[in-house]
């Protein structure tokens, strides 16, 4: 097969050579390495017990960040703060996707020069900080029924997504 697409129908080409020898080292890589290890392996040494256990946080922590609140419940948080229009929605709903958009390309480029454990604080502790002040606008909303904490709510959304991006 590599002959005839690689190399007109040359057996003794030396890319279909090194095209073969290639896949005949990492199949038997691959025989010899599912023999050496397992699961245990990550209880074995104290590093490998906190990879394993950064590894369950990170999955735990990514569930429990609040943004599954807004993604599947954005039609509900607008209504309970009197944005009932479904236009305005739609708008809102586009105008938090784009800057989602625009925000995560940005922070991209920041990666490698801000080192990626400060971001994660940053970012864990700026979502927690955002997610409670929502909270706290939310239930004066409820109270006091006042446009002003609603735009509050609307703009702590946002907030709360600047620092869910910088993840």
């Amino acid at each position: 097969m590599f002959a005839y697409y690689h190399a007109q129908g040359d057996e003794s080409d030396e890319v279909v050579q090194l095209e073969f020898t290639e896949i005949t080292t990492a199949i038997a890589m691959e025989k010899n390495g599912e023999n050496s290890g397992s699961n245990i392996d990550f209880l074995r040494t104290p590093g490998n017990r906190k990879r394993l256990l950064i590894i369950i946080s990170f999955g735990l922590f990514a569930q429990w960040s609040g943004n599954g609140l807004v993604s599947y419940y954005l039609k509900l948080i607008m209504d309970s703060i009197g944005i009932k229009d479904q236009n305005q929605q739609l708008l809102i709903n586009g105008a938090l996707t784009s800057f989602n958009l625009t925000t995560n390309l940005f922070f991209s480029f920041f990666v490698d020069k801000w080192g990626r454990r400060p971001i994660m604080l940053i970012s864990s502790a700026g979502m927690m900080v955002a997610f409670v002040v929502w909270t706290i606008l939310s239930a004066k909303y409820y109270d006091h029924e006042n446009s002003t904490l609603g735009s509050g709510v609307l703009g702590m959304i946002f907030i709360y997504y600047l620092f869910y991006n910088l993840k």
